[in-house]
């Protein structure tokens, strides 16, 4: 597979509403998503890729979740949002 995702959640079933990463042939790195058909852009450096994800979260992303999906979700109705322990 080779490629690195990043999740709003500790435990499968991940979100999947987060860039991921994807080493390009030659060389550098692809960044796309949340979706494997939303293209984010190019990058020649490791560093380059992962501030181009960090650039593409989703408005309002906070902490990770201990837990999976419907922890994530339990947590996005709390009125506080207090993610972690």
């Amino acid at each position: 597979m080779w490629e690195l995702h990043f999740s709003r959640c500790t435990k499968y079933p991940w979100s999947w509403d987060l860039p991921f990463i994807l080493p390009r042939n030659g060389g550098g790195f692809e960044v796309w998503g949340p979706s494997r058909a939303d293209f984010i852009g190019e990058a020649d450096t490791a560093d380059a890729a992962a501030a181009m994800a960090a650039d593409h979260l989703p408005a309002g992303s906070r902490r990770v979740v201990v837990g999976n999906r419907d922890a994530l979700a339990a947590a996005e109705e709390s009125p506080d949002r207090h993610t972690t322990p």
